[in-house]
């Protein structure tokens, strides 16, 4: 499966944990890769953070997927 079919004018990237130097480490190495410097999203700064332990910590439930819907609407509305 060749994964450079994928170019998406735009991202949304959560990280699970990211106070965990692991999940920083892999995050770091991503942005660093040419695979992700050269996405479309990418060049034209449409990559959205979205919210990570918080969305977790309310155990994906109905107000959780409320919070990650109007993180990615407002994201979305800039």
């Amino acid at each position: 499966h060749d994964d450079s079919e994928y170019n998406p004018d735009h991202i949304i990237l959560q990280l699970d944990d990211e106070s965990s130097q692991e999940v920083r480490n892999r995050y770091e190495d991503m942005l660093n890769s040419s695979l992700w410097k050269n996405m479309t999203a990418v060049k034209k700064k449409q990559v959205h953070m979205m919210g990570g332990k918080e969305w977790f910590s309310l155990g994906m439930s109905p107000l959780a997927d409320l919070y990650a819907i109007n993180d990615v609407v407002h994201a979305f509305e800039k």
